[in-house]
């Protein structure tokens, strides 16, 4: 693998791996109310949850995902035909996700305020995806991260 071949592949995920756009967003809605009992609770093992969610996610092993298998058990039981999306965005998206949850679990203890100020960012985020299906993760990705790519390529 070329050192241009390894870059593409780390930014800009290609995948033709494909999932329920139904079972992101229910994920994104844990990821929420996690995130935001962290601000209520600050217990520490809260965004090391959300960490290894995040990379299991990111890295293309959702199976591992505790979220998401909680969000596809549930969507099952819904018995409605999935709502097919891409998945290399969401993956991108996980990443970043994994960056803000590693930030607020690395400055939770010596500065909390900024822990609080990143969780509360994912918060935000999270609920973005929800609620309004807005991926914050995919517009950085298919704007910023993927013309970059391009141009590398």
């Amino acid at each position: 693998m070329t050192d241009d071949t390894w870059f593409a592949s780390l930014v800009c995920p290609v995948s033709a791996e494909r999932g329920d756009q139904r079972v992101v967003r229910l994920t994104a809605l844990f990821v929420a109310l996690l995130a935001a009992s962290y601000l209520i609770t600050r217990a520490v093992w809260i965004p090391a949850l959300l960490l290894v969610d995040f990379l299991a996610r990111g890295s293309g092993r959702r199976a591992w995902s505790p979220l998401g298998r909680v969000a596809r058990v549930l969507v099952a039981r819904t018995r409605r035909p999935p709502v097919v999306i891409d998945l290399a965005p969401k993956a991108f998206a996980a990443r970043v996700g994994a960056l803000f949850t590693f930030g607020t679990l690395a400055t939770h203890a010596w500065a909390p305020a900024a822990a609080l100020a990143l969780a509360g960012v994912l918060t935000a985020f999270a609920l973005l995806e929800s609620v309004g299906n807005v991926c914050v993760g995919c517009l950085v990705y298919a704007r910023v991260m993927l013309p970059l790519v391009r141009r590398r390529t």
